[in-house]
């Protein structure tokens, strides 16, 4: 490595020292005519390197005798010392961790004036990381505000770091999550029981939270401007400055499951309501353990008939399946719990994930019972039987329509009473209204409609009114 030499005594270069003999030769070799390449132009290349050479070594002059000058007066030059120099190592897209070890060799670029490159070495063993930098955020632990770099970041844009006016207050919440406790419904009272070591030396205000599948929703009497008259916050602990129970009472709370830190469960959250900023006096509460209880109440509202027999249940849950015995039931609709011919062994089952998941869950069944045909066909003016007729039953497509007559008869043989509804359905074609299927409402005990098709075939009708039954049929032809 050379030292800058700050003095020239001549500047010339080797371009230089070339045009100059060639410059110079008019006054010796006028007949001397050299061109761009040959034997005569190599000459005159080797010669001004020379001259270089010894330029160079008169350029050195003054700092020699500058040397020497300070030799005489007993002043020496400051020993070598080593450089340090911090290096960034940038990883490729698809490296994997690794490890430099202590004396590896890394060259930096030759100084100026000089060829020779300058080689440094590692002092210790570095590890190497593939990680990338995911999250970038500035943190103002004074003001306990943070703000968050990482989008910019990302994009590759600006950083200002410390941005007063886009500071934003750093969150302080606990996430608690159980499988069953925290699966609220209905209304709900939560216990949250915290067992401290060591109490904090100043209240906290926290709000509990839950999760309703959209928002954070609050607990009763979290949010001060949305507490009612009456209302109040329960906290045994003071804020945590004691062991003691957050009570959480929600009147139809409905809880989802949600990702937090990476796992999938019923989540509740106790949010800092308030700054947290670096304070030596005060002390924090050191929580050992945490326990949940709770009780979910959703009852169901019923309206019952004259004799007391329930007519509608208004709220509840739905088991999620039934069966009697193997076969699954439908339970939108009327079914016999034990087949329509129970016998001894015959069994019921119900299921359902949110309430026979609640350890000592108290659970109240409602049944309505529906009625059967055996219940109505001894009741006057009640669907017992149904004649069904088409007029005529075989006709041309382009004689359509067919008049289509339904009479509905009590168990006594006399019509029913007027505006029972009464449903029929075809296979081919439509009834008056386009469609494949209508409901009407009886007139002296019968209802009437017409049946036609632009297609040939048999077209079966289905006239239904309440348990009773009926089908005939129409055949529409096509001449060729």
């Amino acid at each position: 490595m050379k030292a800058r030499i700050q003095m020239r005594v001549d500047q010339r270069r080797l371009q230089q020292l070339v045009e100059d003999i060639l410059w110079r030769k008019r006054g010796h070799f006028e007949w001397w005519q050299p061109g761009e390449r040959g034997a005569d132009m190599a000459l005159i290349q080797i010669v001004a390197r020379y001259l270089e050479i010894l330029i160079q070594r008169l350029n050195q002059a003054p700092e020699k005798n500058q040397l020497a000058f300070w030799d005489l007066l007993g002043i020496g030059r400051i020993p070598a010392q080593p450089v340090r120099v911090p290096v960034v190592l940038q990883m490729s897209a698809d490296a994997f961790d690794g490890r430099i070890p202590a004396g590896t060799r890394l060259v930096a670029p030759p100084p100026p004036e000089s060829t020779r490159q300058v080689v440094f070495e590692t002092e210790r063993t570095a590890g190497l990381a593939a990680a990338r930098i995911e999250q970038m955020v500035s943190l103002w632990p004074g003001r306990d505000q943070f703000l968050d770099h990482t989008e910019d970041f990302k994009n590759g844009g600006p950083v200002q770091l410390f941005k007063r006016n886009q500071l934003q207050p750093t969150p302080h919440t606990l996430y608690i999550a159980h499988e069953t406790l925290l699966a609220l419904a209905g209304k709900v009272t939560l216990d949250v029981e915290f067992e401290l070591v060591q109490p904090g030396s100043e209240p906290l205000d926290i709000l509990w939270e839950y999760w309703d599948g959209k928002v954070w929703r609050g607990f009763k009497a979290m949010h001060p401007s949305c507490v009612e008259e009456g209302e109040q916050k329960l906290d045994g602990t003071d804020g945590l400055r004691r062991s003691g129970r957050f009570r959480l009472e929600t009147d139809c709370a409905e809880t989802k499951k949600t990702m937090v830190n990476g796992i999938k469960a019923f989540w509740i959250r106790g949010r800092l309501n308030e700054p947290l900023p670096p304070n030596s006096a005060q002390i924090l509460p050191e929580v050992e353990r945490v326990r949940l209880s709770n009780v979910i109440e959703r009852p169901f509202h019923v309206e019952r008939n004259r004799d007391g027999s329930l007519h509608e249940v208004k709220t509840g849950l739905l088991p999620d399946k039934a069966f009697a015995d193997g076969t699954e039931l439908d339970l939108t609709e009327p079914f016999f719990p034990y087949g329509n011919q129970p016998q001894p062994g015959n069994a019921f089952y119900i299921s359902s994930e949110e309430i026979f998941s609640k350890p000592g869950a108290q659970v109240e069944i409602a049944v309505i019972r529906a009625e059967t045909p055996q219940d109505t066909i001894d009741r006057p003016g009640s669907p017992c039987a149904i004649r069904l007729n088409a007029n005529p039953q075989s006709l041309n497509v382009s004689d359509s329509p067919s008049d289509i007559t339904a009479t509905v008869l009590d168990f006594k043989g006399m019509g029913v009473t007027d505006g029972t509804l009464v449903k029929l359905t075809t296979t081919l074609g439509t009834f008056t209204n386009g469609e494949s299927t209508i409901e009407l409402q009886t007139t002296n005990g019968e209802v009437q409609t017409k049946l036609s098709s632009d297609n040939a075939g048999t077209a079966f009708i289905t006239a239904r009114a309440g348990f009773a039954e009926s089908t005939t049929c129409v055949e529409f032809t096509q001449l060729i």
